[in-house]
């Protein structure tokens, strides 16, 4: 309590940017003294995260909120000071001065890291970590930030690396550790190691949690395999844990791409049940389910469920809609639709609007399908390879060889590259219409054009193209 610890203290709040002046700007400099006197109480690496030699701690005596404040500050100023000095350096030899000079403690090492990952400065990170992990500075949560980095990176062979290094410096992994490896060991498609994590922490007595079980199930989901999946959730029940929103639309997604719309429903209602309330990204999923199926009155029945509990129905709702009621042959439905969409306010996308072709198609309404798509150019809708891909497919299943030929014509026109999907449907329909010698040379050349290689050969095999 005398001038000489006031004045070492005043100079070390000055080492972190000032941080006393701007966050006690209204307060005289006595009463700042006077503050800083009161509470030398507890070592300075506590109130700033890093060690001054010789000098006590600061504390606000009686003021703990300010206290937290003043330190939180104070990490977040230094971790940024130290991640600005770690990025500027050289080499590995630099950084090791910079953290020997400092020595942060651990809430600053970890401030160190995030604002590094923050700033996507991998390899600045890695030679901190590296560095670090030679003084003895990491611990479990320094680990799990670095993997987490590594992984958000996708340096997944890296973060595999630090969960063996971490084994090899006798630090266990937590759940925290599998459920960030696990989940995305399962988003790279490699849901065996997943499973394998999944039952080698519970070997190491880490129980999963919530969070583990809804990783594992994204692993299955990923590679289509929702009858593991679906076990994966029997398993969760079973451990007392309940489900929630992540749980039920990374099935009721995997159902979907699978085409098992009646267990999609299942676990629809099983949601229902267990109080989970569905947002709109799920209604739109478990509509396009329905629809893919043919299930347009399923659908509809989702949608007033979306309308009964006020979730906002969006273009995709619409849409999604309008396609189970083309696909259930209903097309004048799904042109109803449209201008309800309209009517509410919301703006079509070039989705929408193939649909909307699709439907007239449906219905023979040729004059309205060339309407739309002018329509659509006027909007300033770009017609994109997907719409002509529908355009084309359409006048194909309904026999309009002329325009599905012109639809073509008008997207080389257009500057649009056909695509498998193109070059597929206009070869079959030139084959339907009986004239396959004639259009399937012009079609193959203009493929070759641009750089799309014809998968089969029609006629003549030495047809010269």
């Amino acid at each position: 309590h005398n001038a000489q610890e006031r004045t070492m203290a005043m100079r070390a709040a000055q080492r972190v940017h000032g941080v006393v002046s701007k966050r006690y700007c209204q307060m005289s400099m006595s009463s700042i003294l006077e503050h800083l006197s009161q509470g030398l109480k507890r070592e300075l690496g506590i109130a700033f995260h890093t060690r001054v030699p010789g000098v006590r701690g600061l504390a606000v005596g009686g003021c703990e909120d300010n206290t937290a404040q003043f330190a939180h500050l104070s990490t977040e100023m230094l971790g940024n000071k130290l991640a600005n000095e770690i990025q500027a350096a050289k080499n590995r030899e630099e950084i090791r001065e910079i953290l020997s000079a400092s020595r942060p403690s651990s809430k600053g090492f970890q401030e160190v890291l995030k604002i590094l990952g923050a700033k996507k400065s991998v390899e600045s990170c890695r030679g901190a970590f590296s560095v670090a992990a030679s003084l003895r500075i990491p611990g479990i949560a320094h680990y799990n930030t670095f993997i987490g980095i590594l992984v958000r990176h996708k340096n997944l062979k890296a973060a595999l690396d630090q969960f063996e290094c971490m084994q090899h410096a006798d630090i266990k992994p937590d759940v925290v550790t599998y459920n960030t490896l696990i989940s995305a060991v399962g988003k790279a498609r490699d849901w065996e190691t997943a499973m394998h994590g999944f039952q080698q922490m519970r070997k190491e007595g880490i129980e999963p949690n919530v969070i583990t079980y809804n990783s594992l199930i994204g692993a299955f989901a990923e590679v289509g395999m929702w009858e593991k999946a679906l076990i994966a959730l029997d398993k969760m029940r079973s451990a007392a844990l309940e489900p929630n929103i992540v749980t039920y639309s990374t099935l009721i997604s995997a159902l979907e791409k699978s085409g098992q719309w009646e267990r999609a429903l299942k676990i629809w209602e099983d949601m229902h049940k267990d109080g989970v309330h569905p947002n709109a990204a799920m209604f739109n999923t478990m509509i396009t389910a329905l629809g893919k199926n043919r299930q347009w009155e399923k659908a509809l029945e989702i949608v007033r469920q979306m309308q009964t509990v006020g979730v906002q129905a969006d273009v995709f709702t619409y849409t999604s809609l309008m396609s189970a009621y083309v696909k259930g042959d209903e097309w004048e439905r799904a042109v109803k639709t449209f201008r309800e969409m309209c009517e509410a306010g919301i703006q079509p996308d070039a989705f929408a609007y193939s649909t909307l072709v699709r439907a007239f198609a449906k219905g023979k309404q040729w004059e309205l399908v060339d309407e739309i798509c002018t329509e659509m150019k006027s909007s300033g809708i770009q017609l994109t390879n997907r719409t002509y891909n529908a355009l084309i497919s359409t006048f194909a299943k309904s026999e309009q060889w002329e325009r599905a030929a012109d639809a073509f014509r008008t997207m080389q026109a257009e500057g649009i590259k056909p695509d498998k999907i193109t070059r597929d449907t206009l070869i079959d329909t030139f084959e339907k219409a009986g004239r396959v010698w004639d259009g399937a040379p012009y079609v193959m050349r203009e493929l070759r054009r641009a750089g799309i290689q014809p998968a089969r050969r029609y006629g003549h095999a030495n047809t010269h193209v």
